[in-house]
């Protein structure tokens, strides 16, 4: 069994839940899931504002699905998103024929442990540089005025 790797893009009615929201993504992935494909990745983008008007909404709650999967799985998924109520715009794009699933699942979850890392220690720096700024507060103002009141004077 010969799987292509696809990268999905599906649109989500803004006025959705996000319990809803969750139940839709998760229709989509165990259709693919079902007739043996995998997902790779799953990418919550939130809401964002739409190019132009979808059936007047002006946003769209975005999902980025990666995944591997047979051409007649991805037949059935569209089929399923056409039918779906809630889900607004789609698109499917193939990103590699006749991958090696093994490989790139694992490359797959090498990639998901580097995303954590990277986003905890992103969310460490922001926690840091928040507690600094607290710490200092006014104070870095005020060395900028005694800075520049010195400046003057030895001019």
């Amino acid at each position: 069994m010969s799987l292509n790797e696809y990268e999905l893009v599906i649109i989500i009615r803004p006025d959705i839940d996000e319990a809803q929201v969750k139940g839709l993504v998760e229709k989509v992935e165990a259709v693919i899931t079902a007739d043996g494909g995998h997902i790779l990745h799953r990418d919550d983008w939130g809401q964002r504002k739409l190019a132009y008007p979808i059936g007047n909404h002006q946003k769209g709650h975005y999902f980025v699905l990666y995944n591997l999967a047979q051409a007649s799985t991805i037949a059935e998924v569209e089929r399923v998103i056409r039918i779906t109520e809630g889900l607004i715009r789609f698109l499917t794009v193939r990103k590699g024929e006749a991958v090696d699933v093994e490989s790139r699942i694992k490359e797959a979850a090498e990639q998901a442990r580097i995303r954590e890392a990277e986003a905890k220690a992103r969310a460490e720096a922001e926690a840091k540089a928040a507690a600094e700024a607290a710490l200092h507060g006014d104070d870095d103002d005020n060395e900028n005025d005694d800075d520049s009141a010195e400046a003057e004077l030895h001019a």
